[in-house]
């Protein structure tokens, strides 16, 4: 059953609630009236038989006279005087008694229609025994359907973030969790192939330490030797002394290489720098940026502008860009003075420049050449938290992306151009 079904539904019972008490309203509004309406008919009544002196009459004229007196009166059955009966007082109607001019007047009278009554009283108690009934089986439906699954279902995340993915998720047959059990199945699929793709990685990863220390061993024992017999004056021809020291630099190459290599394995197995290159608007990507941090800021009292730029056609990765301006974005507040963080924007030969400019102390020259190279921290960083990959990955991304980003020191803090291609 859809969602649009429960509404349905929902709306349905609400309705129906409604109805039944509407009907009990008004039928209660209907008795009032006629209670009000038969008292009055009883008061006139007993004024035209004190008025008309019935009392004096004989028992045949008082009856007749009490017949047409009734007749007047929709809510008046009859009307009865005391004359010796025996069985006065019994009724199969309800009935109030009047003493008139010291004689003893029985009125019965019924209040509107009573097959009337019944009907609607008998319409009123089906209508709401449907109601009830409906309500109890939307109930039934929401806690078979939905309580009930999601108490099974409720669990799955906890087990997830213990650990057990070797088990696949029961499915569940509720149309409201098929989708979600498939998603969370779906995870631990994915979970499961990260976990196994982690202990390859430990695995290989030991496999080339043991290796690497392997292949150490030779270069620094060569290094150890020669240094030794250097220290100890063995050489005492200068070509061989030459021969040693040429030595030690090879070796010293030998080990840089396979350092670089370490380096360059590490950096394609931990970092993703997959991109989709596919068009897209530069503002979609501002307004997110501008969206997320103007409450951020305004929280710092940071002042966030951002000045007016044409939106132009981009071609690229949107999600990567707003993760390469969020880089930027966080370097400018954590290294920034806090006073004032802007974007700016250019077009340099067919390209548009994204600047994210910051007050605050600048970097030299010499340091802002290799704010980008990985694990570098500038002198700006002491006492904050970093790895010192966060520009390093935004240059991969946006070399990635056919684009660029640099840095420069302006007059009173420093700015990083993001370089974008255009459609």
């Amino acid at each position: 059953m859809s969602k649009v079904r429960v509404r349905y539904i929902i709306l349905g019972l609400i309705v129906s609630a409604g109805v039944a008490l509407s009907a009990l309203f008004v039928h209660l509004g209907a008795q009032r009236d006629d209670a009000k309406l038969y008292r009055v008919e009883m008061d006139r009544a007993a004024r035209q038989i004190e008025a008309q002196n019935i009392g004096t009459l004989s028992a045949a004229e008082a009856e007749t006279a009490l017949k047409d007196i009734a007749s007047q009166y929709p809510n008046l059955d009859r009307i009865e005087r005391k004359d010796g009966q025996e069985h006065f007082f019994d009724s199969e109607t309800t009935y109030s008694m009047f003493e008139i001019d010291g004689a003893l007047y029985r009125m019965d009278y019924v209040v509107g229609d009573d097959a009337r009554i019944r009907a609607v009283l008998h319409r009123m108690d089906v209508v709401l025994v449907i109601v009830g009934v409906g309500l109890l089986l939307f109930l039934t439906y929401v806690f078979v359907r939905i309580i009930a699954p999601f108490s099974k279902v409720s669990t799955y995340p906890e087990k997830l973030a213990k650990g057990n993915l070797t088990a696949p998720l029961t499915q569940s047959h509720s149309p409201y969790f098929r989708r979600f059990i498939w998603s969370l199945d779906m995870l631990r699929e994915t979970l499961q192939a990260e976990r196994e793709k982690n202990l390859e990685f430990t695995r290989d990863r030991n496999v080339m330490l043991l290796s690497l220390s392997h292949d150490l061993k030779t270069p620094l024992s060569a290094i150890k030797l020669y240094s030794a017999a250097l220290l100890r004056n063995l050489y005492t021809d200068p070509e061989q002394k030459q021969h040693s020291v040429e030595q030690i630099a090879q070796k010293a190459d030998e080990i840089e290489g396979y350092v670089s290599k370490l380096v360059q394995a590490a950096g394609e197995d931990f970092l993703d720098f997959t991109v989709r290159q596919e068009e897209f608007f530069l503002k979609d990507a501002v307004d997110e940026i501008r969206s997320y941090y103007n409450d951020k800021l305004q929280g710092i009292g940071t002042e966030f502008v951002v000045e007016p730029f044409t939106n132009r056609l981009m071609v690229g990765d949107r999600d990567r860009l707003i993760e390469v301006l969020q880089n930027l974005m966080e370097n400018a507040i954590k290294y920034g003075d806090g006073r004032k963080i802007g974007l700016k924007f250019g077009e340099e030969d067919g390209a548009i420049l994204v600047t994210v400019a910051n007050t605050g102390e600048c970097l030299s020259p010499e340091e802002a050449e290799h704010i980008f190279d990985s694990f570098y921290r500038g002198s700006n960083a002491s006492g904050k938290t970093g790895s010192g990959l966060g520009l390093y990955i935004s240059r991969k991304l946006m070399h990635r992306m056919g684009g660029e980003v640099f840095a420069n020191a302006a007059e009173d803090g420093m700015e990083v151009t993001v370089v974008l291609v255009t459609a």
